[in-house]
């Protein structure tokens, strides 16, 4: 039938309309969540930064061992180094060694990892052997 343009369908068939709206709300419901989850996701998957494979990561401690592992580091690079190095770095080692000697592990690795830097810079400038 048709009134004001609108057409409805036969009384019986109404409430049949009506439910098969009813369900197709749940199914549209239930797609539009659907969408919209697979919409973030497609979006997350190019939003987030992606990156290369993670560098290698060198834990270490503050414990004699490192200390000894450094000390034979700057000394190896000091070795290598075809000039004498810079004063604070033979002060470093020493004060390194010392201090890793009378159990003040911190500050001796403190040391002795600013001088190891400091002959990886001196080495940089004049060239490596």
């Amino acid at each position: 039938m048709q009134a004001n343009g609108v057409v409805t369908p036969p009384a019986g068939r109404q409430q049949s309309v009506l439910r098969y709206l009813a369900r197709m709300s749940l199914v549209v419901r239930i797609a539009g969540i659907a969408g919209i989850a697979a919409g973030i996701g497609i979006v997350l998957a190019f939003v987030i930064p992606r990156s290369g494979p993670t560098p290698t990561v060198v834990v270490t401690t503050d414990t004699e061992p490192f200390c000894q592992q450094l000390s034979a580091k700057l000394q190896e690079l000091i070795r290598v180094s075809p000039r004498p190095p810079q004063p604070d770095v033979l002060s470093l080692g020493d004060e390194g060694r010392h201090l890793c000697d009378i159990g003040e592990v911190r500050g001796g690795i403190l040391r002795l990892r600013r001088g190891v830097a400091l002959m990886m810079h001196q080495l940089d400038q004049r060239g490596a052997p």
